[in-house]
């Protein structure tokens, strides 16, 4: 939900009286093609935009040095997207005031392109950096997974050769047993050729 601004409020914002704000409020109502919004109690309150409006406008008298009523048509053309900085360019009673606004208004552009561009730039070294960390990540992830491998390579290499060295056991164990089979009948027929039998 926007936040809603009333009388008192933009006058604190705006760090003006609230009769000063008032005095703005209609002069731009006069020359605005929109009125400004009504509250359910017939209230005047302004939005986010309408505040950026009045601080416009006060930038442009302020600054600029410019009529309140060039500043107001300066404003509303900067806010509302009117084109009215023409008409006031060429209605203004001093074209040294035009000069200086417009001077000031390609500098304020050209700052507006360089901060623009130098944010471009920041960004696209963040990309960079992020794009640099994933490729280390990855190459970090093949690694792991190489060794992973190696690891299972080298366990299954080990349980086969315990399987075999366990067969193997298992074959000497079996031989033994024949073996000691075989003693036993030995020591029989031992017995036997001695005694008899």
């Amino acid at each position: 939900m926007e936040v809603e601004y009333r009388i008192k409020h933009l006058a604190d914002d705006l760090n003006i009286s609230s009769s000063a704000a008032r005095k703005y409020y209609a002069m731009v109502e006069e020359q605005r093609s929109k009125k400004f919004e009504r509250n359910r109690h017939g209230y005047v309150i302004f939005n986010q935009q309408d505040v950026a409006l009045f601080r416009k406008m006060l930038e442009y008298r302020d600054e600029y040095e410019f009529k309140l009523q060039d500043a107001i048509k300066y404003a509303i053309s900067a806010i509302d997207g009117e084109e009215a900085s023409e008409e006031v360019v060429s209605n203004n009673d001093n074209p040294m005031d035009s000069l200086k606004f417009l001077s000031k208004e390609v500098h304020r552009l050209n700052n507006l392109l360089e901060s623009q561009q130098e944010e471009a730039s920041r960004r696209e070294d963040m990309l960079l950096k992020i794009v640099q960390q994933q490729q280390e990540s990855i190459s970090r992830i093949e690694n792991k997974l190489d060794e992973r491998e190696e690891t299972k390579q080298i366990v299954e290499s080990s349980e086969d050769e315990t399987e075999e060295a366990f067969e193997d056991q298992k074959e000497l164990s079996l031989e033994d047993d024949d073996t000691q089979k075989e003693v036993p009948e030995k020591k029989k027929s031992f017995w036997v050729k001695l005694f008899g039998g």
